[in-house]
Protein backbone atom coordinates (compact mmCIF):
# COMPACT_ATOMS: atom_id res chain seq x y z
CA UNK A 1 0.00 0.00 0.00
CA UNK A 2 3.02 2.36 0.87
CA UNK A 3 4.83 1.67 -2.22
CA UNK A 4 1.22 2.24 -4.82
CA UNK A 5 1.12 5.75 -2.31
CA UNK A 6 5.00 6.45 -3.37
CA UNK A 7 5.24 5.26 -6.59
CA UNK A 8 2.03 4.97 -8.35
CA UNK A 9 2.78 3.48 -11.72
CA UNK A 10 6.06 2.04 -10.94
CA UNK A 11 7.46 6.47 -10.81
CA UNK A 12 7.91 8.55 -7.00
CA UNK A 13 4.72 11.48 -7.21
CA UNK A 14 6.46 13.96 -8.31
CA UNK A 15 3.53 16.80 -8.92
CA UNK A 16 0.77 16.20 -6.87
CA UNK A 17 -2.52 18.28 -7.76
CA UNK A 18 -2.33 21.36 -6.40
CA UNK A 19 -5.75 22.11 -4.35
CA UNK A 20 -8.40 25.10 -5.31
CA UNK A 21 -9.50 27.67 -2.58
CA UNK A 22 -12.63 25.62 -2.03
CA UNK A 23 -11.11 22.47 -2.00
CA UNK A 24 -8.74 23.22 0.87
CA UNK A 25 -11.70 24.41 2.49
CA UNK A 26 -13.78 21.21 2.09
CA UNK A 27 -10.66 19.34 3.66
CA UNK A 28 -9.95 21.66 6.11
CA UNK A 29 -13.55 21.28 7.75
CA UNK A 30 -13.59 17.52 7.11
CA UNK A 31 -10.59 17.63 9.40
CA UNK A 32 -12.56 18.93 11.84
CA UNK A 33 -15.07 16.45 11.89
CA UNK A 34 -13.12 13.93 12.02
CA UNK A 35 -11.64 15.56 14.99
CA UNK A 36 -14.72 15.95 16.43
CA UNK A 37 -16.12 12.36 16.16
CA UNK A 38 -12.60 11.28 17.94
CA UNK A 39 -12.74 13.85 20.81
CA UNK A 40 -16.53 13.73 21.88
CA UNK A 41 -16.02 15.09 25.18
CA UNK A 42 -13.04 14.04 26.61
CA UNK A 43 -11.21 17.47 25.91
CA UNK A 44 -14.34 19.62 26.91
CA UNK A 45 -13.89 17.85 30.75
CA UNK A 46 -10.31 19.41 30.92
CA UNK A 47 -11.10 22.73 29.55
CA UNK A 48 -14.66 23.69 30.58
CA UNK A 49 -13.72 27.00 29.36
CA UNK A 50 -14.64 25.64 26.37
CA UNK A 51 -18.41 25.28 25.30
CA UNK A 52 -17.84 23.27 22.38
CA UNK A 53 -16.34 20.55 20.80
CA UNK A 54 -15.54 22.80 17.66
CA UNK A 55 -13.60 25.74 19.49
CA UNK A 56 -11.17 22.87 20.66
CA UNK A 57 -10.78 21.26 17.29
CA UNK A 58 -9.81 24.61 15.92
CA UNK A 59 -7.68 25.15 18.67
CA UNK A 60 -6.08 21.80 18.20
CA UNK A 61 -5.91 22.48 14.58
CA UNK A 62 -4.51 26.27 14.47
CA UNK A 63 -1.05 25.38 14.89
CA UNK A 64 -0.85 23.36 11.93
CA UNK A 65 -2.18 26.09 9.09
CA UNK A 66 1.32 27.67 9.62
CA UNK A 67 3.94 26.34 7.12
CA UNK A 68 7.08 27.31 9.27
CA UNK A 69 5.10 25.34 12.29
CA UNK A 70 4.73 22.30 10.28
CA UNK A 71 8.85 22.28 8.40
CA UNK A 72 9.30 21.95 12.03
CA UNK A 73 7.18 19.51 13.12
CA UNK A 74 8.45 17.28 9.95
CA UNK A 75 12.29 18.20 11.20
CA UNK A 76 11.85 17.50 14.31
CA UNK A 77 10.30 14.32 13.79
CA UNK A 78 12.28 12.83 11.20
CA UNK A 79 15.80 14.15 13.91
CA UNK A 80 13.76 12.01 16.13
CA UNK A 81 13.11 8.80 14.16
CA UNK A 82 16.71 8.51 12.76
CA UNK A 83 17.71 8.90 16.95
CA UNK A 84 15.29 5.86 17.86
CA UNK A 85 16.71 3.95 14.51
CA UNK A 86 20.68 4.97 14.38
CA UNK A 87 21.43 5.97 18.21
CA UNK A 88 24.69 5.86 17.58
CA UNK A 89 23.82 9.07 15.31
CA UNK A 90 22.52 11.23 18.92
CA UNK A 91 24.80 13.84 19.95
CA UNK A 92 25.32 13.95 23.75
CA UNK A 93 26.52 16.96 25.70
CA UNK A 94 29.73 16.66 27.24
CA UNK A 95 29.10 16.22 30.24
CA UNK A 96 26.36 13.99 30.31
CA UNK A 97 26.76 10.44 32.13
CA UNK A 98 27.10 7.64 29.35
CA UNK A 99 24.42 4.88 29.68
CA UNK A 100 25.49 1.55 28.81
Amino acid sequence: MLRQALWPQGQFLRDRPTLSDAERRNLCHDAELLLQEILPGTLTRLYPRLEADTSIVRLLLDPFRSKFINKHLILYATDYLMGQLFPELVERPANAPCSS
